[in-house]
């Protein structure tokens, strides 16, 4: 899966700096963001219940404009939520990298400089491993996601952004038989845009 996101970066790039399709003076842009990760379902089989926990984060974003009202975006995060297992009153909690690389085309709407967007989205969900009390690795995953987002500008090239996604993510133990953990998050994401 590593290939997908070193194909995915390429294509960026590509589109970036090759692309004569680009559309007016601005080509693309750079987004900065802080991330708010809340898990929209858990699992539980009998009195078990294993769960993510909500968490904050930080992420990268790219795009590039295809043409004044299509742009694909290339995001990046990373977040670090408890994974939380309740059984016979006892509670486990251990954190767990959750790394998910998006990309997908998104469609601009309204006129003037605020820019609203929503698409669908590839998503490839990397997750790390817990190694206490016992070695545990999740199986990475690609899925699928919506977003939808609004830029507002704030300079002539900086605006405020916030954004709204759902992935559609389970993690599954890499072990036959292993057990799906199903987060499903919906991510917010605030910070600022660098138009180029």
């Amino acid at each position: 899966m590593r290939r997908f996101a070193g194909l995915a970066l390429a294509a960026l790039a590509a589109a970036l700096f090759v692309s004569p399709a680009l559309a007016g003076e601005e080509r693309g842009g750079i987004r900065y963001f802080g991330e708010f990760m809340a898990p929209s379902s858990d699992y539980k089989v009998g009195d078990t219940q294993t769960k993510l926990t909500s968490t904050l984060g930080v992420g990268l974003g790219a795009y590039v404009k295809a043409n004044d009202w299509i742009t694909i975006d290339f995001d990046v995060k990373f977040l670090k939520p408890e994974v939380r297992r309740a059984a016979n009153g006892e509670v486990g909690k251990k954190r767990v990298r959750v790394l998910p690389i998006t990309i997908g085309p998104m469609f601009h709407f309204g006129d003037g400089d605020w820019h609203f967007y929503a698409g669908p989205e590839l998503a490839y969900m990397n997750y790390g491993k817990i190694s206490e009390p016992e070695n545990v690795k999740f199986k990475s995953q690609l899925t699928w996601g919506v977003k939808a987002g609004l830029d507002v500008p704030l300079s002539q090239r900086w605006s405020g952004s916030v954004a709204v996604e759902y992935i559609d993510a389970k993690m599954t133990v890499d072990m036959d038989g292993g057990p799906d953990l199903k987060p499903k998050p919906v991510i917010v994401s605030f910070g600022a845009t660098y138009r180029f």
